[in-house]
């Protein structure tokens, strides 16, 4: 079995990770990875954001709650009231977050622009996967909650011009 195939079977979500910051050279891969997905209309409209400021990466997940014990989800609190807010508890924030948004000029189709960035998000996972991060996708954009979305635009001071698709928490996995 090839390495690349290897890698897609034994990529798993990590939500909890070692404090160690994740090297400027692997963010640059993994975001050049998650920009070389495909797009639809070839619109290119990617803008992954690199965030491994502390403070930025607290408030942008300020609505997130981990469950106390394996497989230790990461919910939102409006998720997590539907399980038992009992059984969670506040996350532990990983050392880094991309967050992975779209230029809406260049892709202006939200139900195309939502699956490039799906894909771009995958390639993110797989790329981190690779070089032995850790990452867990979280969803950012929801219909039914644009709290989240606006929690993330005010922070990053994004424009409506982009769609934000999710955040992926990356780090080295705490084993």
């Amino acid at each position: 079995m090839s390495q690349f195939i290897e890698v897609i079977k034994s990529r798993k979500s990590i939500r909890r990770w070692l404090g160690k910051k994740v090297p400027r050279n692997l963010v640059k891969e993994v975001i050049e990875c998650g920009m070389a997905a495909p797009s639809a209309f070839s619109s290119h409209p990617f803008n992954l954001i690199a965030i491994d400021d502390k403070k930025k990466i607290q408030g942008l997940l300020k609505d997130r709650l981990q469950l106390k014990s394996p497989p230790y989800w990461i919910n939102s609190t409006k998720w997590a009231k539907k399980s038992g807010l009992e059984n969670y508890e506040k996350l532990k924030n990983p050392p880094l977050l991309i967050i992975v948004t779209g230029n809406l000029k260049k892709c202006p189709d939200v139900p195309s622009m939502i699956q490039t960035l799906a894909a771009s998000s995958e390639n993110v996972l797989l790329a981190c996967h690779a070089l032995r991060l850790g990452a867990c996708w979280l969803y950012v954009y929801d219909p039914d909650l644009p709290e989240t979305e606006s929690n993330v635009r005010i922070i990053l001071d994004l424009s409506k011009d982009f769609l934000i698709l999710s955040m992926i928490a990356i780090g080295y996995p705490k084993i």
